[in-house]
């Protein structure tokens, strides 16, 4: 994640200068802001991964059933 993190941020700069050098156009005031959104997209997202069968070592379990028809938030909090 850090890698494109730092690739997507590589990339910026280069967008940056050429925006400076073609267009005299400063888009400097944008750093900050870009430079969060892309760590938070990168960096503090989450990730997940679908296991296949045989990299579960349990057997399956009902934590709570809950009828999607009639529960409301509260039913579904600290699940």
């Amino acid at each position: 994640k850090i890698n494109d993190y730092q690739g997507s941020m590589q990339e910026w700069v280069k967008f940056s200068d050429e925006m400076k050098r073609f267009y005299n156009i400063d888009v400097s005031a944008l750093d900050a802001p870009f430079r969060k959104e892309q760590a938070d997209y990168y960096i503090y997202s989450s990730l997940w991964t679908e296991l296949r069968i045989e990299h579960v070592i349990g057997q399956p379990v009902v934590i709570k059933q809950m009828d999607l028809n009639t529960c409301t938030l509260a039913d579904a909090e600290c699940v």
